[in-house]
């Protein structure tokens, strides 16, 4: 089949060549699944934890909402309360008027805020 050594050196040198090629695509391959299988996991993470924070909200929401509720109705039982009456503030936008309890609210919410690592709270509500 071969004429010469000099054609069975030429062949074997084209196998090794083409054997480390393929060992090269091989490695290159198997890496590139570990770096594919690495980033499913860590977007099962992410989707783990946004499911979490997801819930965490609505818990929060519904807290708040509970938190309004109750507000209101103190608000409709307890008209005159001190924790009612004017500041003397008005709120920015509106004008309508700050109560003493608005103001303990924007108080606690700020520093809360800050404690939370929010630089700018009143960013976040009313004022």
């Amino acid at each position: 089949m071969f004429e010469s050594d000099n054609s069975r050196s030429i062949l074997t040198r084209s196998l090794v060549r083409t054997s480390a090629a393929a060992d090269t695509y091989a490695q290159r391959a198997k890496r590139a699944r570990q770096v594919g299988e690495q980033w499913e996991a860590y977007a099962h993470r992410l989707e783990t934890r946004v499911s979490d924070l997801e819930l965490a909200l609505c818990v929060k929401t519904a807290h708040a909402g509970g938190l309004q509720a109750y507000l209101d109705e103190f608000k409709s039982a307890h008209p005159r309360s001190p924790v009612l009456a004017d500041s003397g503030k008005r709120y920015k936008k509106s004008g309508n008027l700050k109560t003493v309890g608005s103001l303990l609210y924007e108080r606690t919410f700020d520093r809360m805020a800050v404690e939370a690592g929010i630089a700018s709270p009143l960013e976040y509500r009313a004022d």
